[in-house]
């Protein structure tokens, strides 16, 4: 089975989306995730540059998804951030429209850290609303939606699927810190027919180090047969923190022949 690797778009590469395109394609990837988080986005992604996007790709034979803002929610106390990170997250979808990402990626709230029953029933509301809004917009604008998983468990991912119509991404490394309820495996597995995209970096269990591929503890011949018994075959983005740990995660994943 061959599978299909990709690359994320960061600052410390370039600010061109031309770079980035290019980039992807001259590593071989056949995918470049775009990133809309203000924190690590380039200056290109504005809704006029969304065009170009969407031809600097097709000419690199570069498909393209895409990952929402992650900082912040907008499911949040305050209305002010609510209502200024739900433009964000609307901006994105209709950018992705535009340009061609049919999947983008949305990380499920943080909570507010206080432990009370009222607080926690005020952001299951506010979830609903902010997230029924988002997948209303997403539908019309023909992107698909995936929720990633973080620390959450199956019951928590399939919550959103049921409730907003979401997809899955599955990022490997969070499961991997998330407190192994259950194998991968399973988690996955649970989730094959909604599964679009698969997030991969390691790290020592511990903390979230974004890793190159072969740096942490996890076991990827392991994973990639999962991936082969799912049989798998949409995206699998390298989540490294620059470029130097890109090319060394495809270096490994040479080494171990899954990289075809």
């Amino acid at each position: 089975m061959k599978f299909s690797f990709g690359m994320q778009s960061h600052p410390w590469y370039s600010k061109r989306i031309d770079d980035y395109a290019f980039a992807a394609a001259e590593l071989g990837f056949g995918w470049l995730e775009v990133t809309f988080e203000y924190f690590t986005s380039p200056s290109f992604l504005k809704a006029g540059h969304a065009a170009r996007l969407k031809k600097v790709s097709e000419s690199a034979g570069i498909k393209l998804t895409g990952h929402m803002p992650y900082l912040l929610s907008s499911v949040n106390f305050n209305p002010e951030v609510t209502s200024v990170m739900r433009r964000i997250f609307l901006k994105a979808i209709d950018f992705s429209g535009r340009a061609g990402i049919e999947t983008l990626t949305l990380h499920p709230p943080y909570g507010s850290g206080v432990d009370s029953e009222i607080v926690l029933k005020w952001l299951h509301a506010a979830e609903k609303r902010e997230f029924k809004a988002i997948g209303r917009y997403a539908e019309r604008a023909g992107v698909k939606i995936a929720i990633e998983n973080l620390t959450d468990t199956a019951d928590d991912i399939g919550r959103y699927m049921d409730s907003f119509g979401f997809f899955f991404t599955f990022d490997i490394g969070h499961w991997n810190i998330s407190g192994k309820e259950e194998g991968y495996s399973l988690f996955a597995g649970k989730f094959k027919r909604r599964l679009v995209n698969v997030h991969i970096h390691d790290n020592n269990g511990k903390e979230d180090e974004h890793l190159p591929i072969g740096k942490g503890r996890i076991g990827w011949r392991s994973f990639f047969s999962m991936l082969k018994r799912l049989k798998y075959a949409g995206p699998i983005i390298i989540e490294n923190k620059d470029m130097e740990g890109i090319v060394s995660s495809v270096g490994y994943l040479k080494h171990i022949k899954v990289w075809k």
